[in-house]
């Protein structure tokens, strides 16, 4: 290594190691839930979905607005998700990263006013690339118990996914409609793969059999982009 760069390559030896990707234990404690929910759907294996903490919000939206752009730059840059659930996948020897679900965790301090701006701001993001979302509350969070939180949420958190699995982002989705002529052979194939699990009588059973309840009524309701 060449003498001009050894102080860099020692500087960086020297940063302190997180063992944590967390600012706090309750959001160790959500990602714990929500990683769960994961691999007891097997939400991966099915529908290709994996779950990230801690996104950058520029890792999915860039602004060009000129009126729009130092403010965001000044107040906004260093923007995460909480947690984000993506599709992804390999076609045409490109890999893609589709959002399609996002859950923050609302502090003690997001009933603050500025802290209100920077959630709308973010309310306005999630909108803006497809996804849903939904807030667990900091109250809940200390007051419920991990087998409590898990219930109170896991429905809520399922819908979003689903909801955001079949109508995508702006720049994916071939309809409004959650279900279209362009997603049907997909969702029929999920049905089918759950309803199997279903009747198979594994030890997840019961996961399986609450997605095929939740497949049939997003179905059934027909959400929207809008909705």
């Amino acid at each position: 290594m060449s003498t001009d760069y050894e102080k860099y390559f020692r500087q960086g030896t020297y940063a302190s190691v997180r063992t944590s990707r967390f600012d706090s234990k309750s959001e160790e404690k959500v990602c714990l839930i929500l990683n769960r929910i994961l691999n007891d759907y097997d939400l991966e294996k099915y529908m290709q979905i994996r779950l990230t903490p801690q996104q950058a919000l520029e890792n999915y939206v860039e602004v060009k607005d000129e009126e729009f752009k130092g403010y965001y730059k000044n107040k906004y840059k260093w923007m995460k998700f909480d947690f984000i659930f993506e599709e992804v996948y390999e076609y045409k020897n490109r890999m893609h990263y589709v959002p399609v679900a996002v859950v923050e965790f609302d502090g003690p301090n997001h009933d603050m006013d500025e802290q209100k701006k920077l959630d709308y701001y973010k309310n306005g993001i999630v909108s803006n690339i497809g996804a849903d979302m939904v807030r667990i509350k900091y109250s809940e969070l200390h007051r419920l118990n991990e087998i409590e939180l898990r219930k109170a949420y896991e429905d809520d958190i399922i819908r979003a996914i689903i909801k955001g699995y079949f109508t995508k982002s702006v720049n994916y989705r071939k309809s409004d409609a959650l279900i279209n002529e362009g997603n049907l052979k997909r969702f029929n194939y999920l049905e089918e793969v759950y309803k199997h699990a279903v009747e198979e009588k594994n030890g997840k059973m019961k996961y399986y059999a609450n997605m095929l309840r939740l497949l049939y009524g997003s179905k059934e309701l027909g959400f929207s982009s809008s909705n």
